[in-house]
């Protein structure tokens, strides 16, 4: 029997914003989902495993802030309930069996109302395929309790049973919890007896995003596929005879590189910029879209550009407030903004404290990751696959000026924000700056620098 696995889509189509992992693919998702689905029905596979992390829902939804609560909760759930249709769709589409689970990533409660929810345990060709649902517990270490602990005990007890596959986010084994608990805590126990069963040829893991090759313990292949919503965009497939002398054999295969067209970004930062201030002390409601920036956005996606949004919340270093509350904003604004047709593809966003004595914890104080520095572009561009040579950068501040200078951006002043503020030192910098009024002017200005290089040049 032929499994394809495929995993960790991140999606977010009708869910307003991207998430702030720019490395993240969520808001092309759909579409690289169907091109996925088409070549593993064109490889043969007979049964499709999608193990969790099928959305990348806000963590303000699934976990309620109390003192930021989340806005028009109806709308929300018609956002999340649409994704999770779409998903279900193109699955159905491709008219082969499928098996879906969810993630830390996935909001449970609406995951359920579109999926099926009764069968754990199907068999396919002749094989036993077991979903286990399980979640994460105290410091989001994952844990696997009754009821699906009593479900994997029957199953390894099952002496009546053809052989097993194991279907689960978490990962059993090797122990991957450095910067992250991905393993389950009590994930050599599960190893151990899963493989002394002699019952599962194969037991597959998702959640670590690169993935790990397959390890063989006793008669059990445990394998964790990569994040798909990455670039190459992966998935996997096994081949499953108990009776062979190879039990399961596994390839990878993946969209590749050539998905991703090599392309201009417009780098922006937020606060000034597509926002008229900082709303950290009111929370995300007090966010306000600069007049005119959702149209200016969704004319520079109409031009080709990739939309990133660059953005320094060094509040969070100084213990203003968490991630989550910058990730909610970010979501308000981006219903503003789609208003007008505009879209943001990608956000990545620092959290360091300038002044180590107002950071909280020196970790706040590592700047790497920060404007004025070059990083945040470079990054982007790196999982993003931008040509920076060709792109710009929008800001209100001297810092964005000096981040795109240093990453070889064009950068553009606008004097919304801090702009007419900043607007002497940034010239100091850059003595031939471009600076306008607002965000509109400087879409303006980089689409008429676009149409002059597409003209042909003259006899």
């Amino acid at each position: 029997m032929r499994l394809a696995q495929i995993t960790d889509l991140h999606l977010r189509q009708h869910l307003p914003a991207p998430p702030a992992q720019v490395k993240r693919h969520s808001r092309t998702m759909a579409d690289c989902f169907t091109g996925a689905l088409e070549r593993i029905v064109a490889a043969g596979a007979e049964v499709i495993a999608v193990t969790g992390d099928l959305l990348d829902v806000p963590e303000f939804l699934i976990h309620p802030i109390p003192d930021f609560p989340g806005l028009d909760l109806d709308d929300w759930l018609r956002r999340v309930r649409a994704d999770y249709r779409l998903v279900r769709e193109r699955l159905e589409a491709v008219g082969l069996p499928y098996v879906v689970l969810p993630g830390n990533h996935d909001w449970e409660e609406v995951f359920w109302e579109v999926f099926d929810g009764t069968e754990h345990v199907v068999e396919i060709g002749g094989v036993r395929l077991v979903r286990f649902i399980d979640r994460e517990h105290a410091c989001h270490v994952p844990r696997r309790y009754d009821p699906p602990r009593l479900l994997w005990e029957q199953m390894l007890a099952d002496d009546r049973s053809p052989p097993q596959v194991h279907l689960q986010h978490y990962v059993v084994t090797p122990a991957l919890n450095e910067r992250y608990p991905h393993t389950y805590e009590e994930g050599e126990h599960l190893a151990q007896h899963t493989a002394a069963s002699g019952r599962v040829p194969l037991s597959l893991s998702a959640h670590y995003h690169p993935g790990t090759k397959p390890i063989r313990i006793g008669s059990t292949c445990f394998a964790t596929c990569p994040a798909f919503c990455e670039a190459p965009f992966p998935w996997r497939l096994f081949d499953i005879d108990p009776s062979g002398q190879a039990p399961v054999t596994m390839t990878e295969q993946s969209l590749g590189e050539q998905w991703l067209t090599k392309r201009p970004a417009v780098f922006i930062d937020r606060d000034g910029t597509l926002a008229d201030k900082p709303s950290f002390r009111g929370g995300a409601g007090d966010i306000r879209m600069i007049r005119g920036a959702g149209a200016a956005l969704r004319r520079l996606g109409e031009a080709g550009f990739v939309r990133i949004m660059v953005s320094s919340q060094n509040a969070v270093g100084r213990g203003c407030y968490g991630r989550e509350v910058v990730d909610m904003t970010n979501d308000h604004l981006a219903r503003q903004l789609e208003r007008e047709g505009g879209h943001i593809d990608g956000i990545r966003y620092s959290t360091s404290e300038p002044d180590p004595q107002r950071a909280v914890l020196a970790a706040y104080t590592d700047h790497r990751e920060a404007k004025p520095g070059p990083e945040p572009l470079r990054r982007a561009a790196h999982h993003r696959r931008l040509d920076l040579a060709r792109s710009w950068m929008i800001g209100d501040r001297l810092t964005d000026v000096q981040s795109a200078l240093r990453a070889g951006v064009q950068p553009i002043l606008v004097r919304t924000g801090r702009g007419r503020e900043e607007q002497p030192a940034a010239e100091r910098e850059a003595p031939h700056l471009a600076v306008v009024d607002d965000i509109t002017a400087a879409v303006e200005v980089i689409l008429s620098h676009q149409r002059e290089q597409s003209q042909p040049e003259p006899d």
